[in-house]
């Protein structure tokens, strides 16, 4: 059997409240590639944007959270994903 080549994938969430909705915005960063996602309740649907410069992506995440910090938007959490 081949050995699969893993690589490190790093994931950073925040959990956000306004008013009686929970908002989340992710940031996901691997060697290849990084991927910023967002689900916002009042749309129903998730939106992503991908990627090739990890930097770039980091900007991206941390420019939709004072974003959404700036339209009311309270962060109760931003860390590691939360498992368990």
């Amino acid at each position: 059997m081949d050995e699969i080549e893993l690589t490190e994938l790093n994931i950073r969430t925040a959990i956000m409240s306004k008013d009686d909705l929970l908002g989340i915005i992710g940031l996901a960063v691997a060697d290849e590639f990084a991927q910023v996602g967002r689900f916002d309740p009042r749309t129903g649907e998730p939106h992503t944007s991908r990627w090739d410069d990890r930097r770039e992506a980091r900007r991206g995440f941390m420019n939709m959270l004072e974003d959404s910090r700036e339209n009311g938007w309270d962060v109760l959490y931003d860390g590691p994903p939360l498992i368990g």
